[in-house]
């Protein structure tokens, strides 16, 4: 069980000319800063929670089970988001964390840390929600936040629409990046797909049937194996699906005019394999290559063939066109 440092609490000196006492926030580790958000949200005070946002942060909230994604960008629109959350979710807060957070501080490489994290409160609403939190390498603030909330279960409605949102410039290293993973997928193709790993790559991999604690595939060994699993389960594909591609660039300091870092924010499914809902989070250094991914997979039993030509008029051109997007020859399998 990893243990949770509290943050440090600096006494500011003018507070006593003031004749009260002032607390500042001023962690110096993302464990630091994770204590204050996990503490923040347990208790549901606004205040503290938003100690650890900027002007720059941007969360991103997408509900799997209508198709719908919500971008908060800014402190304003994030504590709305959450005290909307805070209000549904009631006190006590019923939340659970069903297995350990991923806890990462920055390094002189990867210039970010991360805390990649499962919760639930099913009485509430959410059966299961994953986050990634992107923090910075210096001041420990949340850069970029991604959520995804799913169903309970059943199989996903057949989807012809990809909300794909480039917020990179057409020739960055991160676009490429990521136009070299999706297309490798697609194809199935591993040895074009390592092109985006490095020795230093980490790929962590949460399976809801198997339940047990996040798997951390590290290095290129680990992460060709991690798909070549992947790929001999997702054997048919005939209803895949990525209804949410956001790929970005930012600063170091979350700013979105800075490329020091990147992201794709995903969210696929291919139903008949078994893959009900998926998400992943990448994130790219400044040369593109991926750094981190976290990967949640909500599995459940395959939906039958049956279950999907019942919808055929538009689960078959659905699979059509999403298999052109992720460069496969779903021509031939369908």
């Amino acid at each position: 069980m990893r243990s949770i440092h509290r943050a440090r609490i600096a006494l500011v000196p003018l507070a006593f000319a003031l004749g009260q006492l002032t607390l500042a926030y001023d962690p110096n580790s993302v464990a630091d800063a994770w204590a204050n958000h996990a503490a923040a949200f347990g208790s549901e005070d606004l205040d503290k929670i938003m100690l650890d946002y900027t002007e720059h942060s941007v969360v991103e909230l997408y509900d799997a089970a209508t198709d719908t994604n919500t971008v908060y960008e800014g402190t304003a629109k994030i504590r709305d988001m959450f005290s909307g959350l805070f209000t549904t979710l009631g006190m006590p807060n019923p939340f659970t964390v069903p297995v350990d957070p991923i806890i990462e501080e920055p390094t002189t490489t990867t210039k970010f840390g991360q805390v990649f994290l499962l919760w639930e409160a099913a009485d509430k609403g959410f059966p299961r929600v994953t986050d990634t939190f992107i923090f910075s390498q210096t001041t420990f603030k949340i850069l970029r936040q991604n959520i995804v909330t799913f169903p309970s279960g059943g199989c996903p409605k057949p989807t012809s629409s990809m909300d794909e949102l480039r917020i990179t410039k057409p020739s960055s290293p991160v676009q490429k990046g990521w136009d070299n993973h999706l297309a490798a997928f697609g194809a199935q193709n591993l040895t074009n797909i390592m092109f985006d790993y490095t020795a230093e790559s980490k790929a962590m991999f949460f399976d809801n049937v198997a339940n047990l604690p996040i798997a951390v595939n590290v290095g290129m060994t680990a992460i060709e194996g991690m798909f070549t699993a992947l790929f001999q389960d997702l054997a048919k594909r005939t209803d895949l699906a990525a209804p949410l591609i956001h790929t970005s660039t930012f600063g170091l300091d979350g700013s979105s005019s800075g490329e020091e870092l990147g992201q794709t924010f995903l969210v696929w499914r291919s139903p008949i394999d078994g893959y009900a809902y998926v998400t992943d989070t990448f994130v790219y250094n400044s040369v593109g290559k991926i750094i981190r991914q976290n990967i949640v997979a909500m599995k459940k039993d395959p939906c039958s063939d049956a279950q999907v030509s019942k919808s055929v008029e538009t689960s078959v051109p659905a699979a059509l066109a999403m298999a052109a997007a992720f460069g496969t020859a779903c021509a031939v399998e369908c």
